[in-house]
C-alpha cells in the first residue's frame, strides 16, 4: 500500500574518472575539459548508495555539460535550469550530447574506492530528478532489470533484519556494519557533505511503498529465490525432451490451456490470457518462518544444490508424512548427508503458499478416495482477484505436470458491497452478516438474493435490497399456493387428459412453460442464475399471475368439479408445477423441498429430480404467436375497462361489456375464440365486428349480478328455485356444464 513519507531527497556528484575525462570532453563535443566534470544523480534513498553500480542515462535524452562554481555538472537540458536553482549555482552550457555518447563513461563512486559506468536505460525519466539515476541492481526492480543487461553485479549489502552486513565498507565517519538502513541515512548523507560531493538536500513527502500488514516503508533487496521458470524447456528424467523432442515451454503450455477453458463470464479469458502471456518466472519461494518448506541443502560456498537433491527430497517426504512438516524444520542435516552436512546448509525458505493452493487438485481429484471425484475439476469457483491467484497457480501446476489446466472452466465472481457500492467494512458500520440474515428473513432469502444477482461486478446488499427480494420470494410462493390448491383434488394418473383434448389457453401455458424450461436450462448451463430468477419471477408476474391465472380462475372455480374444462386447467397447472419447482430448486431449495413433499411425491427428494418431461403441443409456435397478440389486444381492453371504473361507471370489468371493432388478421384471431372471448377480457359478455374503424367501446351492462360467477347476466333468476344463480352457473351445477373451448 502507499502511504505519505517524508525521506531526504538529495543531489549527489559522482566525478568522471580522470582517464575518462578526453572521453567526455569528445562526448560533448570539445577537445578537453577546463574544470573536473560530474554526472548528478538525485535520489531519495540515501542508505542505497554503498550499492551503486553504475549511473543511468536516457539514450535518446539531451543532456548538457555545465559550468559552474562547484566543476562542470552532466543534466539533462530539461531539468537543468531547476537543478542549478536547488543548488544556488549559476552556470553556462558548454556543450551537449546525447545519452548514448556517453554510455560506458568511467565515473568515481562518491566514498568507495571504485569506479561505475554511465550505462544507458529507458526507465530514467524527466520528473524529477537530474536525468541521470543512481542504479543499484540490488535495491530495485528496474535497476536490476538494466543490470542483466549490462552484467552489472548484484551487491546487496543489507541483510534479512534490514541492517548491512558485517563485509560493508566502511565511511569515513564510522562503520555501516550493523546498523540499520534508517540509522544510514544521515551517516551516507553526511559522508557526502564531507566529500564536498553533496549539492543539495532537503526533506520530500512523497508517496511511497508500505507493508500493508505492518504499514511500515518497504526496503527493497535482491536476494536468492527459487523460481518456476516460464520459458524453461521441460526435460524428461534423462535429461532428453519428450518423445525425443525439444518440449514446449511452461508459457506455451499454459497458453494453450487457457484456450481449451471456459470462462464464465467470457471476460475472464481476456484477463488470464493477457497475465500468462506478460507474466515472469514464478518466485516460489519466501523467507518465513511458517509453511511447507523447500527441502534443499545447498553448498556453503557455491550454492549448487547437493547432487542427491531427488532422493533427498523423497526421504524428507516420508518424514514428513509422519510427523508434518516440522520433521524437517527440526531434521539435523547429518542424518541424511553424514559427513557431507559440513558442506551444504538447509534451507530455511518455505514456498509461496500460492504453490500450495494451486497444486490441491493433486489430492484433493486424483488422489481422493471418493469415486465420483474426477481428475479434472468440471468447475473452479473464485473471486475475481483469483485471476492472479488461484486460478493461476492451479493452471501452471496442472501445466507443469500434465500439459493442461487441472479444470475445465473457470467462473469468476464480484464481491459483496453495500447498497452504495461501498466495500464493506467494520469501521464504516456497513457490514450485513448473512447469518444475521439467515436468522431474521431466512436462508432462502439470502439464496434468491445471491442468485438474483449478476455476479459478474460487484454485488450489492443493503437492507432496501433485501426487502425487494422478499417482495420477490413472496410473489413466488403465493403463486406456489395457487397451483398446489388449484390442483389438490387432481391426480395425474386418473385425471389425465392428452394435450390435444386441453382447452386453447391450456396448451398456450404448457408452450410458455416449456419456453420458460428451455431458457432457465440453458442459462443454468452458463451458470447465468440471475436470468433463472428473472425469467422465474417473470413468469410468475406476468405469464401466470398477470394473464393465465388471471383468466382460469373463472373456470376453475365456476365449472364442475370433474368437468373436461376444469380437469383441461388442473393438467396444465400440474406440469407448470411440476416443472417451476424443479427449475427453483437449485435456489429456493428449501421451499423446493417442501413443495415436492406437500405435493405426495414418493418421498425422494427434489434434487434427485431431473427436468420435467413436459409434453409438446402440436401448434405450439403457432399457439406461442395467436396469443402473444392476444395479450397485447387484452392490454388495450384492460386499459379501456380501467378507465371505464376510474370514472364510476362501473365497480368492477364483470360490470361490463365490450365490443372491438377492427379488421383483417385482428379481427380472425379475436373472432376464433367466439363466445370465450368474454373469458380473456374479464367481462361479462365481448363481441368482435368486422369493421375498418378500428375502435373500441366499453359500456356499463344493465343486468343483475350472479352470486356465484359475478358475472352481469341477462339470465340471472331465471331459475326461481336458485334466484341469485345465472344460466351457466346452474348448468355447471345441475345440468351438462357450459362449453369451453378455448378459455
Amino acid at each position: 500500500e502507499y502511504e505519505d513519507k517524508t525521506s531526504q531527497a538529495i543531489d549527489v556528484a559522482f566525478r568522471v574518472h580522470a582517464n575518462h575525462a578526453a572521453k567526455l570532453a569528445h562526448a560533448f563535443g570539445l577537445t578537453h575539459l577546463r574544470a573536473p566534470a560530474f554526472a548528478v544523480i538525485w535520489t531519495t534513498t540515501p542508505w542505497t548508495l554503498p550499492a551503486n553500480e553504475a549511473v543511468s542515462a536516457h539514450p535518446d535524452f539531451d543532456y548538457e555539460l555545465i559550468e559552474t562554481a562547484k566543476g562542470s555538472l552532466i543534466l539533462v537540458r530539461e531539468l537543468a535550469d531547476a537543478c542549478l536553482r536547488r543548488y544556488g549555482l549559476s552556470g553556462k552550457a558548454i556543450g551537449s550530447a546525447k545519452g548514448a555518447a556517453l554510455e560506458h563513461v568511467l565515473l568515481e563512486h562518491p566514498f568507495q574506492k571504485r569506479e561505475v559506468a554511465i550505462i544507458c536505460g529507458r526507465h530514467v525519466t524527466l520528473e524529477a530528478g537530474t536525468g541521470l539515476v543512481h542504479t543499484a541492481p540490488a535495491h530495485g526492480t528496474d535497476d536490476y532489470l538494466i543490470g542483466k543487461v549490462y552484467g552489472l553485479p548484484v551487491n546487496n549489502p543489507v541483510a534479512d533484519d534490514g541492517c548491512f552486513v558485517a563485509t560493508t565498507p566502511a565511511l569515513a565517519s564510522g562503520p555501516l556494519a550493523g546498523r540499520s538502513v534508517w540509522e544510514a541515512n544521515p551517516l551516507v548523507v553526511q559522508e557526502l557533505a564531507d566529500q564536498n560531493l553533496l549539492l543539495a538536500a532537503e526533506p520530500l513527502q512523497h508517496s511511497y511503498p508500505h507493508c500493508w500488514r505492518h504499514k511500515t516503508p518497504i526496503i527493497f533487496r535482491a536476494t536468492t529465490q527459487w523460481f518456476v521458470g516460464m520459458e524453461q524447456r521441460a526435460v524428461s528424467a534423462t535429461g532428453n525432451g519428450q518423445d525425443g523432442e525439444e518440449a514446449p515451454t511452461l508459457r506455451w503450455c499454459a497458453e494453450r490451456a487457457v484456450d481449451e477453458t471456459q470462462f464464465f463470464p467470457t471476460w475472464g479469458r481476456a484477463r488470464l490470457e493477457a497475465m500468462i502471456r506478460t507474466r515472469p518466472d514464478w518466485c516460489v519461494s519466501r523467507q518465513r518462518n511458517w509453511g511447507v518448506p523447500l527441502p534443499f541443502f545447498l553448498h556453503r560456498e557455491t550454492g549448487a544444490l547437493h547432487p542427491r537433491t531427488g532422493e533427498l527430497i523423497e526421504q524428507v517426504a516420508q518424514r514428513v508424512e509422519k510427523a508434518g512438516i516440522e520433521a524437517w524444520f527440526a531434521l539435523d542435516p547429518a542424518e541424511l548427508l553424514g559427513a557431507d552436512a559440513a558442506h551444504y546448509r538447509k534451507m530455511s525458505d518455505t514456498l509461496d503458499v500460492w504453490f500450495d493452493s494451486g497444486s490441491t487438485h493433486a489430492s484433493v481429484l486424483r488422489n481422493a478416495q471418493r469415486s465420483e471425484l474426477a481428475y479434472p475439476a468440471d468447475l473452479y469457483l473464485e473471486g475475481s482477484d483469483q485471476h492472479r491467484g488461484w486460478f493461476q497457480s492451479s493452471l501452471l501446476i496442472g501445466c507443469a505436470l500434465d500439459g493442461r489446466a487441472p479444470y475445465n472452466a473457470l467462473l469468476t465472481h464480484g464481491f459483496v458491497v453495500d447498497g452504495k457500492g461501498l466495500k464493506m467494512s467494520k469501521s464504516r458500520g456497513n457490514v450485513i452478516a448473512p447469518q444475521k440474515i439467515a436468522d431474521t428473513l431466512g436462508a432462502e432469502i439470502l439464496r434468491l438474493w445471491v442468485a438474483a444477482t449478476d455476479y459478474s461486478g460487484e454485488l450489492s446488499i443493503s437492507d432496501e435490497i433485501l426487502k425487494r427480494v422478499v417482495e420477490a420470494y413472496r410473489r413466488i410462493r403465493n403463486t406456489l399456493r395457487f397451483l398446489l390448491a388449484n390442483t389438490a383434488d387432481f391426480d395425474p394418473n386418473r385425471d389425465h387428459l392428452a394435450v390435444a383434448e386441453w382447452l386453447e389457453i391450456d396448451r398456450y401455458a404448457l408452450a410458455m412453460t416449456r419456453r420458460l424450461q428451455a431458457q432457465c436450462e440453458s442459462d443454468y448451463a452458463r451458470f447465468e442464475f440471475h436470468r433463472v430468477v428473472q425469467a422465474l419471477q417473470t413468469f410468475c408476474s406476468e405469464d401466470l399471475g398477470g394473464f393465465y391465472l388471471d383468466i382460469l380462475k373463472d373456470r376453475l372455480y365456476t365449472t364442475a368439479a370433474t368437468s373436461r374444462a376444469r380437469r383441461s386447467a388442473q393438467n396444465a397447472l400440474w406440469h407448470i408445477l411440476q416443472c417451476f419447482v424443479k427449475l427453483m430448486a437449485p435456489i429456493l431449495s428449501f421451499t423446493a423441498e417442501e413443495i415436492w413433499q406437500l405435493n405426495g411425491c414418493d418421498g425422494a427428494s427434489i434434487m434427485l429430480q431431473t427436468w420435467q418431461a413436459l409434453p409438446e403441443p402440436a401448434d405450439e409456435e403457432e399457439l406461442l404467436d395467436k396469443w402473444q397478440r392476444l395479450r397485447g389486444y387484452r392490454g388495450e381492453v384492460m386499459r379501456a375497462l380501467e378507465e371505464l371504473r376510474s370514472s364510476g361507471k362501473i365497480g368492477s370489468p364483470l360490470q361490463a361489456a365490450v365490443s372491438v371493432h377492427c379488421s383483417g388478421e385482428k379481427y380472425a384471431i379475436l373472432e376464433s375464440l367466439a363466445d370465450d372471448l368474454r373469458f380473456v377480457f374479464i367481462c361479462s359478455h365481448a363481441e368482435v365486428v368486422s369493421d375498418a374503424t378500428d375502435a373500441l367501446v366499453c359500456s356499463p351492462l344493465p343486468h343483475s349480478k350472479c352470486e356465484r360467477c359475478w358475472h352481469v347476466r341477462d339470465d340471472v333468476g331465471s331459475d326461481p328455485t336458485h334466484p341469485g344463480l345465472c344460466g351457466r352457473c346452474l348448468s355447471n351445477l345441475f345440468g351438462q356444464g357450459e362449453a369451453r373451448a378455448c378459455a
